[in-house]
């Protein structure tokens, strides 16, 4: 440059194209935003020290020297900023970053899931056939395709989660809480679902009007799915 600055090979740049990168974006969760902001700022901090290592010094040994000390230090504080900004996510957060683990899914269950806790698991495309999951926390877990004919899915709490293309034959949905849960057409082969509770699902209208017809659902289920 004009003022005789060197940068020395392997120093970082930063420029403000970098910076934007790193910021987050306005419309962002403010909590989302947290470990964003200390990458960033752990980002800047390192950028700038390397970066006057590469300018101060009479030559090109001196700075070579200076840095040659440094560089552990200053890394590892870089590396600092960044493993502490992934700890300021809740498990929620991180779910929603990953799409979850793999859980259970593509895997043929065994034996009993009554009155656990298995919220946020991923049961896509297993085989769930008579198995019993009679009173257990389901919240946000995905059946897709999953096989759950026979089962017992009774007074679980579903909400959020995801029945779509589940095979439901001769399952057993009484008192279930499917509150914002994904439901299709398999829900209608289901053999019971009196007492469970619909409110702001989301499935087919169709789906929604034949759910109307059944004789099982009525009362406080009727009206869980407004029907009229």
């Amino acid at each position: 440059s004009r003022l005789g600055w060197r940068r020395l090979p392997g120093t970082p740049e930063i420029s403000l194209r970098t910076m934007a990168l790193l910021a987050p974006s306005r419309h962002r969760h403010r909590r989302a935003s947290r470990p964003l902001l200390a990458l960033a700022a752990g980002s800047l901090v390192a950028a700038i020290v390397l970066g006057a290592a590469s300018c101060w010094g009479p030559g090109l040994q001196d700075q070579q020297a200076w840095l040659g000390g440094r560089r552990p230090a200053l890394l590892s504080s870089l590396l600092g900023a960044i493993v502490g900004s992934g700890v300021s996510l809740d498990a929620q957060e991180a779910r929603a970053i990953s799409g979850g683990g793999k859980g259970y899914a593509s895997t043929t269950l065994k034996g009993s899931f009554e009155g656990g806790d298995y919220s946020g698991n991923d049961f896509s495309g297993s085989v769930a056939k008579d198995i019993s999951f009679k009173g257990s926390k389901l919240v946000g877990c995905r059946f897709y395709k999953a096989n759950l004919n026979g089962a017992d899915l009774s007074g679980v709490d579903l909400t959020g989660g995801s029945l779509e293309s589940a095979d439901l034959g001769d399952a057993n949905l009484a008192g279930a809480v499917l509150e914002q849960a994904y439901i299709s057409n398999t829900i209608l082969e289901a053999k019971s679902l009196k007492g469970a509770s619909f409110t702001d699902a989301i499935m087919p209208a169709k789906v929604l009007e034949n759910l109307c017809l059944r004789k099982d659902v009525s009362g406080a289920t009727a009206e869980s799915l407004g029907c009229a």
